[in-house]
C-alpha cells in the first residue's frame, strides 16, 4: 500500500500528502503508546528519486511528515531516516542541519555503508560534519543503519561480529546517542 506512489522529485514536493499521509494516520496511532518506538519518516528519503529535489523541498517533506507524526504520537521520538550529509540536495553540513531543523524532528539520522564499500571499520568519513550539524541544532545523532559485511559469501560470522562491534564502539565513543 505505502509503496504504490512513485518516489520521484514531484512526490517529495507534494505527492506525499496523499496516500503516504493516510498511511501515517493509519499506522502511528496503533503504536503511539509504545515506549519502544522511534518513528523514522522514511528509509533513506530521496535516495532513489532520481534527483531533482531541492534542500527546501526535502526540508518541507521532513517537517510536514514529522509534524503529522508528532500530532498523532507527541511523546515518541521522530527521525528522518536520512543517509548523511553527502546527499547532494542537502549541500553538506549546513544543508544537513537545515533539513533536520524542524522542531518536530528529535534525532539526526545517519545510515552508512562505508565498510561494505571500502572497509572502513570506524565512523563514516563525514562523521565530524554530521556531528557538528546535529550539535548546531542541539539534537542527538544516531546511526539507524550501518554495513558490517562485504557482499561476499566468504565473510565469516565472526568477522561480521567483529566489524559490527568495532563500528558500535567507534560511534558510541565518537558521540552518537545510539547505534542500530
Amino acid at each position: 500500500h505505502c509503496a504504490s506512489p512513485s518516489y520521484d522529485a514531484d512526490w517529495y514536493r507534494s505527492g506525499f500528502t496523499g496516500d503516504y499521509f493516510n498511511w501515517i494516520r493509519t499506522i502511528v496511532p496503533k503504536y503511539k503508546d509504545s515506549p519502544a518506538v522511534i518513528w523514522e519518516i522514511m528509509n533513506e528519503p530521496g535516495q532513489s528519486s532520481g534527483g531533482g529535489m531541492t534542500q527546501a523541498e526535502m526540508k518541507n517533506f521532513y517537517h510536514r511528515s514529522a509534524e503529522l507524526i508528532k500530532s498523532l504520537a507527541p511523546n515518541q521520538l521522530v527521525s528522518t531516516g536520512a543517509l548523511d550529509s553527502y546527499q547532494t540536495w542537502q549541500y553538506g553540513q549546513a544543508g544537513y542541519a537545515d533539513v533536520h531543523s524542524s522542531p518536530y524532528i528529535d534525532l539526526v539520522s545517519v545510515h552508512e555503508y562505508e565498510y561494505d564499500y571500502n572497509g572502513n571499520e570506524g565512523v563514516v568519513s563525514r562523521w565530524t560534519q554530521n556531528l557538528a550539524a546535529a550539535a548546531s541544532l542541539n539534537k542527538p545523532i544516531f546511526i539507524g543503519e550501518f554495513g558490517a559485511a562485504r557482499f561476499s559469501e566468504s565473510t565469516s560470522p565472526q568477522r561480521r561480529a567483529d566489524v559490527a562491534k568495532s563500528k558500535y564502539d567507534a560511534y558510541l565513543n565518537a558521540g552518537a546517542a545510539g547505534v542500530l
